[in-house]
Formats: structure tokens, sequence, C-alpha cells
């Protein structure tokens, strides 16, 4: 299995899968929220200044990059656990990033990861710090895949 070429290189640049990792240790709980407020949630991911879109526990960071570039970022809550996956179309498909799940991703880039799982929260606040982590390493990755189709194309 490979990555896109573009976005292997993107994400090898921003060290993906040591912050991923890095993030999954950080917020490994064993026990988490007891009821989610989904609404509280959305909330704080508005505070962090994206546009999104709730719909069926997943909420939709939909963008374009480029002319040619979109994303798809999909953040799913399950029970309190924070998962992510990038789907990025070019020229209107969508390019292979094994799946997309950041967890997959990650262990595609690093065999050698041992993450305990996803991160997970216990509080709506400790919530918005995941996410204000995830979307450092979005933008990040962004940038960097940005630069990379820019040169790939000239």
């Amino acid at each position: 299995m490979s990555f896109h070429p573009t976005a292997e290189i993107a994400l090898e640049q921003i060290n993906f899968a040591k912050r991923f990792e890095s993030l999954c240790r950080k917020y490994n709980k064993p026990e988490g929220i007891a009821r989610i407020d989904k609404k509280e949630l959305l909330n704080r991911l508005q505070e962090l200044g994206y546009s999104l879109k709730y719909a069926d526990r997943c909420v939709y960071l939909i963008e374009d990059w480029h002319k040619d570039i979109k994303s798809h970022t999909v953040f799913q809550l399950r029970y309190d656990i924070f998962l992510g996956y990038f789907n990025i179309s070019v020229h209107n498909e969508f390019i292979d990033l094994n799946s997309g799940n950041f967890g997959s991703v990650a262990y595609f880039l690093d065999k050698e990861l041992t993450a305990p799982g996803m991160p997970a929260f216990t509080s709506h606040e400790e919530f918005k710090e995941i996410a204000q982590e995830v979307m450092a390493i979005y933008e990040d990755f962004k940038e960097k895949f940005l630069l990379a189709f820019d040169n790939e194309q000239s």
C-alpha cells in the first residue's frame, strides 16, 4: 500500500506520526465523560475559528485549499473518543491516504509506533485541547501539502 506522494511528503515534513502518537499518549483516558453534549463540543470547535457542520456523530470541516484541491476533514465523536480523518481531493479525485484515519496514517508512516489508542477526553475542556492540537496538525499538513503540490506543478 502506498500514499499519494505529495501527501506522504507533507505528513513526513510535519512529523505527523510522532505528533499523533504524542497526542494519543497525552489523552489516553480509561474513563470518559458520562454524557457528551454534542452542541457544547461543536461550540468548542467553532471557538477555534472554523466553520463546521455536524451530522450523524461527525463534524465536517470542508475547505477549498486551492483551486484544484479540496479538504473534507472529518472528526468522528464516538463516546469519548476523538477520531480524525483526512480526505483530500485533487482535481475532483480523492487521493490515497490509507483510509485517511489519523491512526492508520500514523502507523503507515511509522510501523514502530506504540500509541495506546485514539485520544480520549474526560471533559468538554479537554476535548477542546485535543481539538486545538488536531487543528494545529491539520494546518501544518495543509501548508506543507500545498507547498509540495505547487512544487510538483512547476
